[in-house]
């Protein structure tokens, strides 16, 4: 086989690698078990589809004007409408959609089309940016490093902006919004004074920048955090983050030359996180099963641990079966 050949050999499999990745659900990809869809079957365009495990409904209520800024916690419809016809500039938050009856009531408070509304509750795992008469509505994905299970996981955040309102609707109720309320209680502050096409910038800036430093830096605080202990007589590996590093993640770390062309399309870095699994030792004919979970501060109360004993001995009884 000739050089070219070889290199037209390897550049084919680089795709199908990066194929496969693509189209592997995020779930898999982060080690997560699949959701199972909520969508039933010839439902009507706006229906809410409201996953059971779905975060506790919070909502919050900032509105600006020129005497500076006055904040709600946790506000029913009667306290927004309220703070409305005060007039200046709202900005709603609402984190978790456990309670669809308080969504919808936001939904008719606003004014929102069904379909508008399910946009911004739905968990589609997609990113849409649609003009609608006078708004702007804005969906992506965050990825956010901590969450019950500390793994790594998706959230979905959805804005609706107009001129005198902006409506923030997340998946999680993580406080992700940390920089932007601290800049916003600065009495000098541009967010004060500006549209609120502003601050719904500053919030997608956020979203977009959830993980800062290079790669390689953004990795190391992760497994910082999620480092196991060696086990004695174990396999070397058992576990953790595995995948591939690009020859250009280098790029991160010093500055080269552009002098290659990139014609492969690979991404810098891609791993998933295997935190369970069968190893099989051939040359000592063991087979091992492996649960890793986060230590609790108090088993009493945390199940994590009790869950991943169950998912050993479920699996050595199907491997025994």
């Amino acid at each position: 086989m000739s050089v070219g050949e070889h290199l037209h050999q390897i550049q084919e499999t680089a795709r199908r690698f990066v194929r496969s990745v693509v189209e592997t659900p995020v779930h898999h990809l982060f080690g997560q078990p699949e959701r199972a869809s909520q969508r039933k079957p010839g439902a009507p365009p706006g229906t809410l589809f409201i996953a059971p495990d779905a975060a506790a409904t919070r909502v919050r209520l900032w509105r600006i004007d020129d005497q500076g800024v006055e904040y709600l916690d946790d506000p029913d419809t009667d306290a927004i409408a309220q703070a409305r016809l005060r007039g200046g500039r709202i900005w709603v938050d609402v984190a978790g959609f456990a309670d669809d009856e308080r969504v919808r009531a936001l939904g008719e408070l606003f004014d929102l089309h069904p379909m508008v509304l399910a946009d911004l509750v739905n968990i589609d795992r997609q990113t849409k940016v649609n003009t609608l008469d006078e708004q702007a509505l804005i969906i992506l994905q965050m990825l956010q490093l901590e969450s019950e299970e500390r793994l790594p996981g998706l959230g979905q955040i959805a804005l609706l902006i107009g001129d005198d309102l902006l409506l923030s609707f997340r998946e999680r109720p993580e406080e992700i919004f940390a920089p932007v309320l601290e800049r916003l209680n600065r009495s000098t502050s541009r967010l004060r004074q500006e549209p609120l096409d502003y601050l719904a910038c500053a919030l997608l800036n956020l979203a977009v920048e959830s993980l800062p430093g290079s790669p390689v830096e953004v990795i190391r605080a992760w497994l910082d955090r999620h480092r196991g202990p060696r086990i004695a007589n174990a396999p070397p590996c058992c576990g953790g983050l595995a995948g591939m590093f690009s020859y250009d993640l280098v790029r991160t770390l010093e500055i080269l030359p552009d002098s290659a062309r990139a014609d492969l399309d690979l991404p810098l870095y891609s791993l998933a996180i295997f935190d369970e699994g069968c190893l099989y030792d051939h040359r000592e004919e063991i087979l091992y099963s492996v649960a890793w979970t986060h230590r609790p501060a108090n088993p009493a109360k945390d199940a994590s641990e009790r869950k991943a004993l169950g998912k050993l001995f479920d699996r050595s009884e199907s491997v025994m079966d």
